[in-house]
C-alpha cells in the first residue's frame, strides 16, 4: 500500500508490503516514459513495517508534477505500483 497516493506537497510517501519475513526490499522510481529517477535499498525490513520514500530524485532535486511507476522487489516477490505527484 503506498500513501498519501496522489500526494501534494513535499512528501514523504509511505510504503508498507504484505510480506510475512524478514526481506531486503528494493525500490525503483521511473518516469512514464521508464527513465529511472531513483533507487532505495532497504535491509532487513520486517513485515508490517513502514518504509518512507522521499520525493526527490537521485541527485535530491524534488520531483516534478506527474506519474511515477514504483517498481517494489522483496525476496522473490515484485509489485509495480502508480504514484502521482501533484504540487
Amino acid at each position: 500500500m503506498l500513501y498519501p497516493n496522489p500526494v501534494s506537497g513535499p512528501g514523504p510517501v509511505h510504503l508498507t508490503l504484505p510480506i510475512t519475513s524478514v526481506s531486503n526490499v528494493e525500490i525503483t522510481i521511473y518516469t512514464m516514459s521508464f527513465r529511472r529517477v531513483d533507487q532505495l535499498d532497504f535491509k532487513d525490513v520486517t513485515p508490517g513495517e513502514v518504509l518512507s520514500l522521499p520525493l526527490t530524485d537521485h541527485w535530491g532535486i524534488p520531483l516534478a508534477d506527474g506519474l511515477y511507476y514504483v517498481v517494489v522487489s522483496a525476496g522473490n516477490k515484485h509489485w509495480i505500483l502508480k504514484l502521482l505527484v501533484l504540487r
